[in-house]
């Protein structure tokens, strides 16, 4: 017989779950990801900066489950704009966006 065609129109997440049958666990005891936050690419530092203590991260069924402690999201581009404005912040302080205990 035939191998099964395979579908071109598959986003590449339904592709992976069409492969990748049962339960996915990652356990991290204290997270720091750091993302460019603008479409610019020669923009260095605006940044979007995801922070947390412990993170589970857990795929079953075609679900993603995120637990997260101490959860918070900075952004830099306050800064960037106060400093593109001339204005002074406090030098070290960042104030998360969202936060979540």
């Amino acid at each position: 017989p035939a191998p099964p065609k395979k579908e071109k129109s598959l986003p590449w997440w339904d592709e992976v779950r069409n492969y990748i049958h049962g339960h996915v666990s990652l356990f991290f005891s204290e997270t720091n990801f750091i993302f460019l936050s603008t479409t610019d690419p020669y923009e260095k530092s605006n940044k979007l900066q995801i922070l947390s203590a412990y993170m589970e991260i857990l795929q079953s069924d075609g679900r993603v489950y995120v637990f997260a402690k101490d959860f918070e999201i900075l952004i830099s581009s306050l800064e960037n704009l106060a400093k593109n404005r001339g204005l002074k912040l406090p030098a070290g302080v960042a104030i998360p966006v969202l936060e979540a205990p």
